[in-house]
C-alpha cells in the first residue's frame, strides 16, 4: 500500500531476500558509521549543514523544535500511550509498541558501540547521547510506517497521499536534527537504512508476524460485523 509497503512486499522477493536486503542495507549503514568514525565524511555532512543554516530564522528555529519533539522519546511513550487507547485492534497496538522498543534498543546498542560525537558547533537543544545514528529518524520511519499501513488497510485509495506523507515527514524529522545542530547527514542516512532493515527483519519474525496477523483477523471480523 504504502511506501514502506513496496519496500517490506519486495517487489515479491521471498523471506530469505528480505533478509539479504536487510543485512546489506544493515551493513551499509553499519559502514556508514565507521567512515564517519574515521571522519572522511567531513565534506559531505558539512555540505549538507551549511545548507540547511541557511534556512536559520525564529520561525524556523520554533517549527523545527517542534518537528523534533514529535518524535523524541517522550513522544514515544504518548503515541504508545494513545495506540492502546484509541485503536480497536489491541494487537497491532502491541505491535506498534513492540517495533518501537525494538527501535529504542536497537538504536542505543549502536549508539554506544560507535560513540559518535554530536556537531560540535552550536546547537538549538541539549542533547546527552550520542550521534550516530539518529534516533528521532529511525523512530519517525518506524511510526509511518506502522500508521502508514494501519491507514492504508482501511483508505486503500489514499495510498498514494499517505506515501506523501511518509516521505515528508521523514525528510522534516531529519532536516530538523540538522538544522537543531545535534546530527550530521550520515547519521540520518544511517538512521534510514536501519530501519527499512528492522522493517524488513520483524515483518518476517514469528513474534512479530502473530501480532500482524491476528490484527488481519480482527480487521477483518470488525469488517463482517460492520455489514452485518
Amino acid at each position: 500500500f504504502t511506501f514502506y509497503s513496496i519496500i517490506v512486499n519486495g517487489y515479491g522477493c521471498d523471506i530469505v531476500k528480505k533478509k539479504l536486503i536487510a543485512l546489506f542495507l544493515f551493513c551499509i549503514s553499519i559502514l556508514i558509521g565507521i567512515i564517519a568514525l574515521k571522519k572522511y565524511t567531513i565534506a559531505i555532512d558539512s555540505f549538507v549543514y551549511n545548507i540547511i543554516i541557511k534556512l536559520r530564522s525564529p520561525f524556523c528555529d520554533n517549527f523545527f523544535k517542534i518537528v523534533s519533539f514529535l518524535f523524541s522519546t517522550y513522544a514515544i511513550i504518548i503515541y504508545c500511550i494513545i495506540c492502546l487507547i484509541i485503536l480497536k485492534n489491541r494487537k497491532y497496538s502491541y505491535y506498534v509498541i513492540l517495533m518501537m522498543l525494538s527501535e529504542a534498543l536497537i538504536n542505543n546498542i549502536i549508539k554506544i558501540i560507535f560513540r559518535r560525537p554530536r556537531p560540535s558547533d552550536l546547537s538549538l537543544v541539549i542533547e546527552n547521547t550520542y550521534s550516530f545514528p539518529s534516533g528521532h529518524t529511525m523512530v519517525a520511519c518506524i511510526i509511518t510506517y506502522l500508521i502508514g499501513n494501519y491507514i492504508a488497510k482501511k483508505y486503500s485509495a489514499k495510498k498514494y497521499l499517505i506515501t506523501s506523507l511518509e516521505i515528508i515527514i521523514i525528510l522534516l524529522v531529519g532536516i530538523s536534527r540538522i538544522y537543531l545542530g545535534v546530527h550530521y547527514f550520515t547519521d540520518i542516512i544511517g538512521a534510514i537504512l536501519i530501519s527499512i532493515a528492522i522493517i524488513l527483519i520483524a515483518n518476517d519474525l514469528e513474534i512479530f508476524e502473530k501480532y500482524i496477523n491476528r490484527g488481519n483477523k480482527n480487521d477483518n471480523k470488525i469488517r463482517r460485523n460492520n455489514i452485518k
